[in-house]
C-alpha cells in the first residue's frame, strides 16, 4: 500500500486496496501461527512494519530444514561465503588452490545436501499452496523422499 501510495498510484486504486486491507489484517490475525507471536512482533506485522514474519532460524526450526543445527550450519555457510572462503587464507599447498581435497569435498557435499533439502521442502510447500498435489505425483513423492533423507 505504502509503495503504491508513495509512488503516485491513483486514489481509486488505493481505495480498493484500503477496503481489502482490513479484511486481510483480520485474516492474518486468525492464522494459527499469529497467536504464538509475541505481542510486539504481532503488532509490527499487523501494522505492516515487518517484512518477515519469522526469522531465518525460526523458519528453519518450524519447517525442519536443518535438523536443529541452524546456528552451526549458518556459521559454516557464513564463513565460507565471507572473508576467507574455502580456506584460501590457510597456509596450505592444497586447500584453496583449486586442487581436490577432503575438506572442500565435504563442504560441497554439505552445501548440496542442504540445498536439496531446502528445495524439496519448497516444492512440497508450493504444491500444497497452489493445490498442485495431483499434477505430478511422482515428482512430489521424489521431493518427499529427498526431504526425508536429508534429516540425517
Amino acid at each position: 500500500y505504502r509503495l503504491n501510495r508513495d509512488g503516485g498510484t491513483e486514489q481509486s486504486a488505493l481505495e480498493k486496496f484500503q477496503q481489502q486491507l482490513s479484511e486481510a489484517k483480520s485474516a492474518l490475525c486468525r492464522m494459527p501461527y499469529y497467536a504464538d507471536l509475541s505481542s510486539y512482533k504481532a503488532n509490527k506485522i499487523k501494522d505492516g512494519n515487518s517484512a518477515m514474519h519469522l526469522t531465518d532460524e525460526e523458519a528453519a526450526v518450524r519447517f525442519d530444514l536443518d535438523g536443529g543445527r541452524y546456528k552451526a550450519v549458518f556459521r559454516i555457510l557464513s564463513n565460507q561465503s565471507h572473508g576467507v572462503p574455502f580456506a584460501t587464507y590457510a597456509q596450505s599447498n592444497t586447500r584453496g588452490r583449486g586442487f581436490k581435497n577432503d575438506a572442500e569435498v565435504q563442504y560441497f557435499v554439505l552445501f548440496l545436501s542442504l540445498l536439496n533439502r531446502y528445495l524439496s521442502k519448497v516444492i512440497l510447500c508450493q504444491a500444497g499452496l497452489l493445490s498442485l498435489q495431483s499434477v505430478d505425483l511422482e515428482g512430489l513423492e521424489y521431493a518427499s523422499k529427498v526431504f526425508a533423507e536429508g534429516r540425517t
